[in-house]
């Protein structure tokens, strides 16, 4: 089985709310999250996707910058923290 990577999640969760899709952000959420931040809290995945839903009317666009990681960078952000 091929692991998820985080950043796929993120970006397609992203991807779907922002075209005013955020039932299909549930599947990618689990039961149990939570959110805190400047613009509310969630408690549950129903109380998060509520809350994407109501964020989704006053967003009109959302970019995210190419995400680049690879090996190489990796090792060498482990080498500056040693």
């Amino acid at each position: 089985m091929a692991r998820i990577q985080p950043a796929s999640v993120a970006i397609e969760c992203l991807r779907t709310w922002t075209e005013g899709d955020a039932a299909s952000v549930r599947p990618l959420v689990h039961d149990d999250v939570t959110f805190e931040g400047p613009l509310g809290t969630a408690r549950g995945a129903d109380d998060y996707i509520a809350g994407l839903q109501r964020l989704a009317e006053t967003v009109s666009k959302a970019t995210v910058p190419e995400i680049s990681w690879s090996r190489r960078s990796r090792q060498s952000s482990r080498m500056r923290r040693s």
